[in-house]
């Protein structure tokens, strides 16, 4: 089998990047990096998408992200982290978030997902991006306590505008967030809003 595209694990345990790397490296090309120094420096060798941990002691996956997004690098970037997103996630430019532990499926799945991106336009990446987090916001919605409703309004009204201009049609888009609450969210509001 061609393994053509580059995936770089980033994880500070070595143990879980290796790991990872077994778990991917049938399919496509792998290297690992244990801190997220090395990974900016690993990402300018040509890489397709990133498996990136969020909490590292000597950079964080955040930073890395930031810097990454700064720079104008626009590879795909799934977030793989013990952390559950919060307030602060929901603002990082990812394309995927994985709250550990992680099963070897869904690491597989969130790399085919992150190299299909390629294949869209700018304005479809973005509602594939939102998609994620919408589904996010409603799996960690206890935790965001009051922010909840209204960042749901934020990213509903962005995944909307990103619709809009996006090329794919939106029958196309592998949506995180199902495709009937998505066209739903562009016109309704959550159930907690309704009900005040």
């Amino acid at each position: 089998m061609t393994r053509s595209n580059l995936v770089l694990v980033v994880d500070d345990e070595p143990g879980l990047a290796s790991l990872y790397g077994v778990w991917l490296q049938d399919q496509y090309e792998v290297r690992c990096e244990t801190g997220g120094e090395s990974a900016l420096s690993a990402i300018e060798d040509g890489v397709d998408a990133i498996m990136l941990d969020r909490q590292m002691p000597d950079c964080s996956g955040d930073e890395v992200l930031q810097r990454l997004r700064t720079a104008g690098n626009t590879c795909p970037v799934a977030l793989v982290t013990a952390a559950k997103p919060d307030d602060a996630a929901f603002a990082l430019p990812f394309d995927d978030y994985l709250i550990k532990p992680v099963e070897r499926d869904e690491l597989v799945s969130s790399a085919e997902r992150l190299l299909a991106l390629s294949r869209y336009d700018a304005a479809s990446r973005r509602c594939l991006r939102l998609s994620v987090k919408l589904a996010l916001v409603d799996s960690v919605a206890p935790a965001l306590e009051e922010t909840r409703d209204e960042l749901y309004a934020t990213l509903r009204a962005e995944f909307a505008d990103a619709l809009s201009e996006a090329e794919a049609p939106v029958t196309e888009l592998p949506l995180h967030w199902t495709l009937s609450d998505a066209l739903d969210s562009t016109v309704a509001p959550p159930e907690s809003e309704r009900e005040r």
